[in-house]
């Protein structure tokens, strides 16, 4: 009956370490598993979170570079208004100029 009760006592000391063994290993795999899950749902938000900014980002540089391209656009026909309002200017004078050599006295 020792021999038996040996026996027993050996299966037990073997299989009760390793059902312990399994039994942690199975609850860890849970525990990796919903860790992993918060983990995709975070790196899920995060990405929204991402996109969600980038586009503001993209929508304020968009205003800004309108901004900027109409006043270089107002910039730039003032410019060629001055130029064309100088060249009236540069005939005017060549016509003043002109009408005062009329009004000479000729020389003798």
């Amino acid at each position: 009956m020792s021999d038996f009760l040996l026996i027993i006592f050996l299966i037990v000391a073997i299989v009760g370490p390793l059902g312990l063994i399994l039994f942690f290993n199975f609850r860890k795999r849970d525990i990796d598993d919903t860790q992993s899950d918060k983990i995709r749902d975070l790196e899920r938000r995060l990405t929204d979170l991402m996109t969600a900014q980038l586009k503001e980002i993209r929508g304020s540089v968009d205003g800004t570079s309108k901004a900027m391209n109409q006043q270089i656009f107002s910039f730039t026909k003032e410019t060629v208004q001055i130029r064309e309002d100088m060249r009236q200017v540069q005939e005017v004078m060549k016509n003043i100029s002109s009408f005062q050599e009329i009004f000479r006295s000729p020389k003798l």
